[in-house]
């Protein structure tokens, strides 16, 4: 694994720009459905499941153009920060999620696919407290 590090552009938010580092699995870059980095998954999977911090980052190339920061926390907890980039409507921002859990893919028909979803997620504030509707957040395509 290699160590996450800071460097995010300087207009993030505090709780991205600050988050606590954890040992990065991986660099992902989706582009049509294409793309997934199956051993970065592997290594999250296994954090989460061997009870070890991780984080897996996720380009998603096609519009709107998001990076997606998954992160396994050694206490069981999965977060998820969004950063969605300006598209054609002008929209974009930072979005948290805590999620329950990454539940294994068990539908794999190549090997270029992802191994989990993240399921169950609530959105939080960019500092943690829970946003007054909750929604649930689930990954295209599933």
């Amino acid at each position: 694994m290699l160590a996450a590090c800071g460097g995010l552009w300087p207009a993030d938010p505090a709780s991205v720009a600050q988050r606590s580092p954890l040992p990065l699995c991986g660099v992902e870059e989706i582009v049509d459905g294409a793309g997934w980095n199956v051993e970065a998954q592997r290594c999250l999977l296994s954090a989460s499941e061997t009870g070890e911090g991780a984080e897996l980052i996720t380009h998603h190339r096609d519009v709107p153009q998001t990076t997606q920061y998954t992160r396994v926390h050694s206490d069981g907890t999965i977060e998820m920060f969004l950063d969605l980039q300006p598209d054609t409507a002008g929209e974009d921002g930072w979005t948290r999620l805590r999620c329950a859990a990454l539940e294994r893919n068990t539908d794999l028909s190549t090997a270029d696919e992802r191994l989990f979803f993240v399921v169950d997620c609530v959105e939080l504030g960019l500092e943690g407290e829970p946003m007054a509707s909750p929604s649930a957040w689930e990954p295209e395509g599933r």
